[in-house]
């Protein structure tokens, strides 16, 4: 196979781009962890009923029919006993992962006891985790990428 140098060089400026946009991405699911800790610390712990499952269906785009998938509705009180529901969108799975009637962890701003989010690692760990390890893989591509045209003479 012949390469000439100027496919090397490209090779080496597309590797370097990758490791960029790699730390950018783990900079980027760091600050959304960091986000998410602080908005835990300043949050109210309360218990939450699932008083019942939504179904939402959308249009699969690897598959040529609907998915659909299921987001818990709850109820919580707050520390005054006033009572609000919301649906945790964020921890709509298939299957169901919750059942009606069961007791949950939820996480409350108490300035703003309307805005809630469920207790739990995919509502709120999974974004940070998926933008940083994307970030990981991209710059260690990137990287082996650079390694390898790098001990080539150009």
């Amino acid at each position: 196979m012949l390469r000439t140098t100027g496919s090397l060089t490209v090779g080496r400026l597309a590797g370097r781009v990758f490791i960029i946009i790699g730390v950018l991405l783990m900079g980027l699911g760091w600050h959304l962890l960091q986000k998410e800790r602080a908005r835990v610390a300043r949050s109210v712990q309360a218990t939450g009923v699932v008083e019942s499952l939504t179904s939402s269906t959308y249009q699969s785009p690897t598959r040529a029919q609907t998915t659909a998938s299921t987001a818990p509705t709850i109820r919580y009180h707050d520390a005054t006993g006033r009572s609000y529901v919301f649906t945790a969108s964020s921890a709509a799975t298939r299957p169901a992962s919750y059942s009606v009637g069961e007791v949950v962890s939820v996480y409350y701003d108490p300035d703003r006891p309307y805005n809630a989010q469920l207790h739990g690692f995919l509502a709120q760990w999974m974004g940070p985790a998926i933008t940083f390890g994307m970030g990981l893989v991209v710059s260690l591509l990137g990287w082996m990428v650079v390694a390898v045209l790098g001990r080539r003479p150009a």
